[in-house]
């Protein structure tokens, strides 16, 4: 389990477009994102594409979204998931 300050650091290693930093962060915060998606969309199969749209998204947007000053550090992966998940379920 990854502290906060590590997926701060995680993070802002993602918006700087460090690949292994994006591997960690993934590892580091897909089985609770999952476990979030899934009491949503309740269907192991919608919550896989939901948690695949959801990290793309991270990586694809991370250069120009992630300011470590103004988030959360799990908000930070966890609100990218909620938009899928509604437009799924």
């Amino acid at each position: 389990m990854s502290t906060p300050v590590e997926i701060t650091w995680l993070l802002a290693a993602v918006a700087k477009g460090d690949p292994v930093a994006f591997e960690r962060l993934y590892g580091a915060t897909c089985a609770k994102l999952y476990g979030v998606v899934l009491r949503i969309v309740r269907r192991d199969d919608l919550a896989a594409d939901v948690m695949e749209d959801a990290y793309l998204q991270i990586w694809s947007s991370a250069g120009g979204s992630y300011r470590p000053a103004m988030a959360n550090r799990r908000s930070s992966t966890t609100m990218k998931a909620p938009a899928p998940c509604l437009a799924t379920s």
